[in-house]
């Protein structure tokens, strides 16, 4: 089985891993709107369950759940498309792509099973969302995928200087 394939897979089913464990300790230890100082001045942890999408979009008008749903779905058709014409997968796509599908499929089982998604890290020094470890690996995720592209994008200007 070649490398990236390995890759994901394994960043894939431990970050989802990782998100639902965390969740289940949360649930299980706390109430929704309940907040504990875990780091003073630097981090609290606080129980939201949050019914839009990134960062709280879209909660008010209900639309958070479908679209959460839909931009998965929809960075799966992506996922699947970039692995059936990119051969070799680069390593590092796969890696960013496992890293962002865990996280949007960490979030997608709390909108399917409670919802909501649930968001424990409350980042004291700065006015900042709550968030929680799958939005970490999409936002991880998104930086190496933009990494990827700025690498390709110096090859391919290195490969034209090279022709012109």
């Amino acid at each position: 089985m070649k490398r990236s394939v390995i890759l994901f897979g394994v960043i894939f089913v431990l970050g989802v891993f990782a998100d639902r464990l965390v969740k289940a300790v949360q649930m299980n230890l706390m109430v929704p709107g309940e907040s504990h100082v875990a780091i003073p001045y630097l981090l609290r942890f606080t129980y939201i369950e949050n019914s839009g999408i990134g960062f709280g979009l879209f909660g008010v008008s209900g639309a958070g759940a479908w679209l959460g749903l839909l931009g998965t779905t929809a960075l799966f058709a992506v996922t699947v498309y970039v692995w059936v014409t990119l051969r070799p997968m680069p390593t590092l796509l796969a890696v960013a792509l496992g890293f962002l599908c865990s996280g949007a499929v960490g979030n997608a089982i709390d909108r399917i099973v409670y919802g909501v998604v649930i968001d424990i890290f409350d980042l004291v020094f700065i006015d900042f969302p709550v968030f929680n470890v799958a939005d970490i690996f999409v936002c991880v995720g998104a930086a190496l995928v933009a990494v990827w592209l700025l690498r390709e994008a110096r090859r391919e200007a290195r490969k034209s200087e090279k022709s012109a």
